[in-house]
């Protein structure tokens, strides 16, 4: 198995298929439960874009990651002024008003 170069700048070994699906599912489910106020948003913008370098990434795969980015960006434009980061009813709140509830 070949090894590319992630986000990070270590040598990863290309995901599964079903591995790659599984983590797409579970930062959905992240997105719609309002589970990035834990973490910064740097954090998941580097998840997001790690997804985007996995070979064989099926086009819907492609769309869906490009979604959550989307809401990562609305959300961090309209809470850019607070104490940069995102509380659990705000991204709950946008979760549901975006369509990932």
């Amino acid at each position: 198995m070949s090894r590319h170069k992630s986000n990070n700048g270590l040598f990863q070994r290309p995901r599964a298929p079903i591995f790659v699906e599984a983590e797409i599912c579970h930062l959905e489910t992240l997105f719609c439960y309002g589970g990035l106020h834990v973490l910064g948003e740097g954090y998941w913008r580097l998840r997001l874009s790690g997804l985007l370098t996995e070979a064989g990434l099926a086009p819907s795969q492609r769309a869906r990651v490009h979604s959550m980015q989307r809401h990562l960006d609305t959300l961090a434009a309209q809470f850019s002024g607070s104490a940069g980061r995102i509380s659990e009813y705000q991204a709950k709140r946008e979760a549901a008003q975006s369509g990932f509830a």
